[in-house]
């Protein structure tokens, strides 16, 4: 109980290398994305993407031809009305046009009927069959249409310069027309992205500065500030959601110029938009309350949190190193991410083009038109793509996790006045995630991304069996509910197993059980201020997100060249760039939030790691606010005869080609009582 005890925690473990069966794991499937990139970039062309094919699948405005002639148009089928408007239309073999028909004037060139001829020769068995398909271009008078998506030439049977109601137009934009499908759809909206790629990438630069302001604000007034933000959030939300419900309350010219400024009816049919904006509204309305409500229940947990996000902001302010950490995972993330999605725009595009076919008597015989048919393999490597990208992300989180408990350890157990703290804490933090733990922090990262991606397929089979077998249903939302509390679970068990791993050197899923003891052996007032800081690092998360998705929707739709449906870098459709947007920037927030509620976690595990092992010595690396926070009192000093030894775990043994590099990080020494380690002045300052 000396204040001078030399076994206080303040050594490190050995290094040992961690969980090589993941590690293998891992390295093997980085490999397998970096073959899946290299086939997508030498067989994708993106262009594919924001640009349609005719009935000979040749690319609008790109293919020779066609480059003169980048709209898609329908021709019409059945029979002319008295006003040239068609009955229906060919939805299966469009053309391509020099620009969309404003009349019913223009000629257009369109897929003839087929005209097959049999001719057969010789009697059985030695029969011989001979069918010929002939199909030709005609010229067929046009219909008004209008520009949609950059892309499209759909009807326009009436004033209005938005999609209409009519048959003709829901039979394009309807779920199983070719424009409004939901493949369609997906398509359209990544060669957006691709288009627009600067926005997004201001989007992140925003969400960086936002970072940096939200920490620095943090140290100055941390009540006021997340209070703020938990206030603004919902409002924002109900803003969002009585925009789109104002059609229910509009009429006359202000109906229409509502509706002309909605995103929603310059992509859907006019019942389609009606339907959806409803739907926004009810779901930012519900958001805006639950924020509110959550906003108005976490008011305690703010108090309590305060002391703990002061303590938090000592530290990172301290340690000048720790201000770049969220910037270099920005980056990180951002060029990781970057990656990934161009690879997943490449992979999308590499469908590859096939024969239609036709039916002659009950003989399927391949035509002279051509689609494009996306492979099997293709939607496994795109599968394959999105995991990746949520495994690497998590990984890329988990060891800035890592990286910031080993420079909160190392700035702890300086003694007052702690000064600058440690020497490049940061690198040396990335050298010993790197090198021995690489494989434990890819074991948590990947058990995370998987829960994630079964609650999603749970929630996609819960709409898939609504309205079906009634148990079918209760099993899936069960079962939802169970994953996503394994998910939880986890997700709080993870970090302080990260502190574990720093301290002990041990596994994943020993040093999981190890923390969660540890914790739930202390009770009380340190156990509550576990995870304290989660309410602030959420606000950040939220706030960034929702300030880097409404910039670059109001970005794209501020009347430029995204907004123009005659420019060649025409969005169409806004809402997937913004969303995209908000989750590029809620994954750079999040580096700003894992370095504050990191920071706060590993202080007090720290902390509680130090208190067990010498409760006195405390006061010798403790910040005092800390100290007040948890109502620390030393002990006082029993005879020296009665001193227990110090609680710790024993060290992991290793050995092997790393021991060697384990003794730049470590140093230890042993003795009858098992391991105990010296503080080593080399590696405290």
């Amino acid at each position: 109980m000396d204040e001078n005890n030399p076994y206080d925690g303040s050594g490190l473990a050995p290094r040992v290398c961690t969980d090589l069966a993941c590690l293998a794991v891992f390295l093997v499937f980085s490999i397998g994305l970096c073959c899946i990139a290299v086939y997508a970039f030498q067989n994708g062309d993106p262009r594919r993407l924001s640009r349609g094919y005719d009935f000979g699948g040749r690319l609008c405005g790109v293919d020779p031809g066609v480059e003169d002639k980048p709209w898609l148009y329908w021709c019409g089928a059945g029979s002319i009305g008295a006003d040239g408007i068609p009955a229906g239309l060919d939805l299966k073999f469009p053309t391509c046009v020099d620009e969309c028909p404003s009349d019913v004037f223009m000629e257009v060139l369109c897929l003839g009927l087929e005209k097959v001829e049999v001719d057969s020769s010789g009697k059985a068995p030695f029969r011989t069959v001979q069918t010929e398909v002939t199909q030709s271009d005609v010229k067929q008078m046009s219909y008004p249409t209008l520009q949609m998506g950059g892309l499209f030439c759909i009807p326009q049977l009436g004033e209005r310069r938005l999609p209409g109601k009519d048959a003709l137009t829901e039979s394009l934009l309807g779920p199983n027309g070719p424009v409004g499908n939901n493949y369609s759809r997906l398509i359209r909206a990544v060669g957006g992205l691709y288009r627009c790629w600067p926005v997004v990438l201001a989007s992140l630069g925003l969400s960086v500065v936002l970072g940096y302001a939200y920490l620095l604000m943090l140290r100055m007034n941390p009540r006021l500030l997340v209070q703020a933000t938990l206030l603004a959030l919902p409002f924002a939300a109900f803003g969002v959601g009585a925009f789109f419900l104002l059609g229910e309350v509009l009429s006359g010219h202000r109906l229409y110029m509502w509706e002309t400024s909605n995103p929603l009816y310059h992509q859907f049919d006019a019942r389609t938009a009606v339907l959806i904006s409803r739907g926004v509204a009810i779901a930012f309305g519900l958001l805006g309350l639950a924020l509110l409500c959550a906003a108005v229940c976490l008011q305690e947990s703010v108090r309590n949190s305060i002391g703990c996000a002061r303590a938090a902001c000592e530290v990172i302010f301290s340690v000048p190193s720790l201000l770049l950490q969220p910037l270099v995972e920005a980056l990180w993330k951002s060029c990781v991410g970057a990656i990934v999605t161009a690879t997943l725009i490449w992979l999308l595009s590499t469908a590859h083009e096939a024969n239609d076919y036709i039916s002659v008597q009950g003989i399927e015989v391949g035509g002279l038109t051509r689609t494009f048919v996306f492979s099997d393999e293709g939607k496994t490597m795109v599968a394959c793509c999105l995991f990746g990208l949520l495994w690497i992300m998590e990984f890329a989180t988990a060891l800035s996790q890592f990286v910031v408990t080993y420079t909160v350890v190392l700035w702890y157990y300086t003694p007052k006045p702690k000064g600058s703290g440690p020497h490049i804490p940061l690198i040396r933090g990335l050298i010993v995630g790197v090198l021995f733990h690489t494989g434990t922090l890819a074991m948590g990262a990947f058990l995370l991304s998987t829960l994630r991606v079964l609650r999603v397929l749970l929630g996609l089979l819960e709409r898939i069996e609504a309205g079906q077998n009634s148990l079918c249903i209760a099993i899936s939302v069960c079962s939802a509910g169970c994953c996503e509390l394994c998910r939880r679970n986890v997700e709080l068990v993870h970090k302080n197993a990260y502190i574990e791993v720093c301290i002990s050197s041990a596994s994943f899923c020993e040093a999981a059980q190890n923390a969660a003891e540890f914790i739930a052996d202390e009770g009380g007032r340190v156990l509550c201020l576990t995870g304290a800081c989660f309410v602030f690092s959420s606000a950040c998360v939220l706030g960034i997100s929702a300030v880097a998705g409404g910039a670059t929707y109001a970005a794209l739709c501020s009347g430029g060249a995204w907004s123009n449906e005659s420019s060649a870098d025409f969005v169409a459709d806004p809402f997937f760039v913004s969303a995209v947007a908000a989750l590029l920037g809620a994954f750079v927030a999040r580096s700003f939030a894992v370095v504050f509620d990191h920071t706060a976690d590993t202080l007090l595990y720290a902390y509680l790691w130090n208190k067990a092992n010498a409760h006195n010595t405390v006061q010798k690396y403790a910040p005092e606010s800390l100290m007040h926070l948890t109502e620390y009192k030393p002990l006082l000093k029993p005879p020296r005869d009665t001193v227990p030894g110090p609680v710790r775990r024993p060290a992991p043994g290793g050995g092997g080609v790393l021991s060697v590099l384990s003794g730049l990080f470590t140093a230890s020494r042993a003795n009858s009582g098992g391991y105990k380690y010296e503080e080593m002045q080399s590696l405290m300052h």
